[in-house]
């Protein structure tokens, strides 16, 4: 019996330490910048950045936001890419976009931005009767931004200027347009393919899927994919091609382990693949964000929230550090 007792306190004294640094580890983020290395890249776009945000789900990190503003307009940025879930959208939960307006209000004037769907902005979009009017004020937000909206479509990145502008087309109709210039894409999956792991097992998207919601993309040229799931990384690059590939939606893993890695998706499963970091999928860059906010169950720990600044060079080393994976989903 004393046993059980000392073993019962010391779990509670282990609960109470994982808790504690959980809610240290919520207050700060880190900025981690990565080289991304291709030499499809063009050489326009050589040294060029890219900050991405994902996951953000409301957090304010300081009065107005001031310290993650301050921490993108200190990065000088050439491009913010927003992998999705900035908001949390759930039936217990009251709409609240000011953490989401305040952001683009202060980044707009200063950067070109693209906004890719994640789960909770789907949310919003497939079910209007239980959230009445919530897209069409969130659309509204992007609009009156001036925010690059992509769902299940294709811009293009150019330079004018050394200023990187986004288009709707490749600005000259010769050919090799497409191989000085950069393309983005936006995917926004249905929200089946967010299912919870114990209610339906999902891994693969239907070839249907693949070809309905997957814009085609030009041969030449370096191609980006906004993806909110990375639970589906090898479709993507089968199906798409692309050079980089950028994701969120697992916060990392929420617990991380030391040589172990996540412990669990937000779909439920156990050890998931590509939670967080990079990856080399053939010639494809898988980068997946830990993301800068939680929701409904607020725990990180060994995983502290992050701002990515991806740095482009045309280059043909692989990612430092880079974790090889051809699993297949």
């Amino acid at each position: 019996m004393k046993y059980l007792i000392a073993l019962f306190v010391i779990g509670l004294i282990l609960l109470f330490v994982i808790l504690l640094r959980s809610q240290i580890e919520m207050r700060h983020f880190i900025t981690r910048q990565i080289d991304i290395c291709d030499p499809c890249l063009p050489i326009e776009f050589q040294d060029k950045k890219i900050a991405f945000l994902s996951d953000l789900h409301g957090k304010w990190y300081g009065p107005n936001n001031q310290e993650l503003i301050e921490e993108v307009i200190k990065q000088n940025p050439d491009l913010v890419c927003i992998g999705g879930d900035m908001m949390v959208v759930k039936k217990w939960k009251q709409k609240d976009f000011s953490t989401l307006q305040s952001l683009l209000e202060q980044l707009s004037p200063l950067f070109p931005i693209c906004y890719a769907d994640g789960n909770h902005e789907k949310r919003m979009a497939s079910f209007p009767k239980q959230y009445p009017g919530w897209y069409e004020e969130f659309q509204e937000i992007l609009s009156q931004n001036h925010v690059t909206y992509l769902v299940n479509e294709t811009r293009y990145l150019v330079i004018q200027e050394e200023k990187v502008i986004i288009s709707k087309a490749c600005p000259q109709e010769d050919p090799t347009c497409y191989a000085h210039n950069l393309s983005i894409t936006g995917v926004s999956l249905p929200m089946s393919y967010y299912q919870k792991a114990y209610f339906v097992k999902k891994l693969r998207i239907s070839a249907q899927d693949l070809e309905k919601y997957f814009p085609k993309q030009e041969k030449a040229g370096f191609h980006i994919l906004l993806a909110h799931n990375p639970l589906y990384a090898a479709q993507y690059v089968q199906k798409t091609q692309s050079n980089l590939i950028l994701s969120g939606h697992f916060h990392g893993g929420c617990i991380r382990f030391p040589w172990i890695g996540a412990l669990v998706s937000p779909q439920l499963q156990l050890f998931p693949p590509y939670a967080y970091g990079q990856y080399q999928l053939g010639s494809s860059k898988l980068v997946v964000s830990a993301g800068l906010g939680t929701h409904s169950i607020h725990i990180r720990v060994n995983n502290l929230p992050e701002l990515l600044i991806l740095q482009l060079k045309k280059e043909q080393d692989p990612l430092p550090g880079v974790k090889k994976s051809f699993a297949r989903l």
